[in-house]
């Protein structure tokens, strides 16, 4: 449950699924640069105490250097920005970007460095400083980049919240993965025990077998995201007081907050197309979950089967060569085996699986229900809960009669 008079509340509640870009133009929006602030000062503070004393000669004397320049760093940042001198830094602009690759290579610069050599190849004090230099110059910049675009796109918030759809999908979509389950094997059994598959599909090697995965997956995603499946202008509207309360009781657990009373209905959040991008991707990647439950199942039971059924002489003459085994045990009647070929036949058709029901189901109005409520309610209660954000004041004070809920 989230307090919609807190900024600070709505914008964790847009965060935790990977909308951070819905907050843009409300109380509740953070930055990217402030949002990556905390982080990339603890990563400044450690490479600055540990990795610039280990590029240098002398410990206590590059301890000392980096010590007295992170100190440095944060007071003269503070002072430049008119800023308390000891105040926390809180946001990461150009500026801050530039110390914090550039600190620790002056900071390594400036340490002692001495001499080295492996077998007939020597690094002089001069060389060995400018070669530590680059490459910390070189580790910052990868480090800044990946902190940003992680930030930017919110990919440990948006990991941790498909975690969570997979764990609830398994109770919701059990229904629906009952019901096909049976279609979907009865209609793929029969490819599996083909010997022409375990040739193709079984032989590839690595490259070529997760090329043609993420091709199925890719025409999955983009069959998912298409407007015929995600209507971002229907779900964006709200007709009614009511429809709109109704989704924001979902968001916030039951909270009812009020609009002005100058807000008429319809009403339709405003997107901009970044954050309608922002919507299609995390609706879509959680229709991918429910999906790939069901090719997870095909998987599995294609595997057993493979396991029970497929003997090394079969799986030999099926694949043309000798089976790559990955597991092998015997007993007096038979021996058993995992090999790859099983592995990637399954695999294959676990996926083509997902694609079929992907597509199949958009004709299945209890299948779609099952698998795509979760998506569409997301999107709405965003789409709810960043028309509230847009109608408070910009100081982020509460609207009249909120306090009272």
């Amino acid at each position: 449950m989230i307090r919609l008079g807190e900024p600070a509340a709505s914008s964790r509640w847009f965060l935790r699924r990977g909308l951070a870009s819905l907050t843009e133009g409300t109380p509740a929006y953070r930055s990217a640069s402030q949002r990556a602030a905390p982080a990339l000062v603890v990563i400044f503070v450690v490479v600055m105490l540990s990795m610039v004393p280990e590029a240098s000669a002398n410990l206590p004397v590059s301890l000392g250097i980096a010590s007295f320049a992170v100190l440095v760093t944060w007071v003269g940042g503070n002072v430049v920005r008119r800023s308390p001198a000891f105040s926390p830094v809180d946001r990461i602009g150009w500026g801050e970007r530039a110390v914090f690759v550039l600190v620790p290579v002056v900071a390594v610069l400036l340490a002692p460095h001495e001499e080295w050599s492996v077998d007939e190849f020597t690094v002089s004090a001069s060389e060995s400083r400018w070669y530590a230099a680059a490459g910390l110059a070189l580790t910052q910049v990868v480090i800044l980049a990946v902190v940003m675009f992680m930030v930017s796109y919110g990919v440990v918030a948006l990991s941790a919240f498909l975690s969570r759809e997979l764990i609830r999908s398994m109770g919701v979509a059990g229904d629906s993965l009952t019901r096909a389950l049976p279609l979907l094997l009865a209609f793929v059994a029969f490819s599996y025990f083909t010997a022409e598959l375990w040739q193709s599909v079984g032989r590839l090697d690595s490259w070529a077998f997760l090329g043609l995965t993420a091709l199925f997956v890719a025409l999955s995603a983009l069959f998912l995201s298409s407007r015929h499946h995600l209507d971002l202008g229907e779900l964006s509207s709200f007709e009614t007081r009511e429809d709109w309360l109704t989704a924001v009781r979902r968001a916030t657990g039951g909270r009812e907050p009020e609009l002005p009373r100058d807000v008429a209905f319809p009403v339709v959040c405003p997107l901009l197309p970044r954050q309608q991008a922002n919507l299609r991707l995390v609706a879509t990647l959680s229709r991918l979950v429910g999906v790939a439950m069901v090719g997870c199942a095909v998987f599995l039971v294609l595997c057993v089967i493979g396991v029970l059924v497929v003997s090394p002489e079969v799986a030999k003459a099926w694949s043309g060569a000798d089976p790559d085994v990955l597991v092998q045990w015997s007993t007096s009647r038979r021996t058993y085996l995992l090999c790859w070929e099983n592995i990637r036949v399954s695999t294959f058709l676990g996926v083509f699986s997902a694609f079929y029901f992907a597509i199949t189901s958009a004709s299945d109005a209890t299948l779609r229900t099952s698998l795509y409520d979760s998506a569409q309610d997301l999107v709405r209660q965003a789409c709810a809960l960043r028309t509230y954000l847009l109608a408070r004041p910009a100081d982020g004070s509460a609207l009249p009669g909120e306090s009272a809920n």
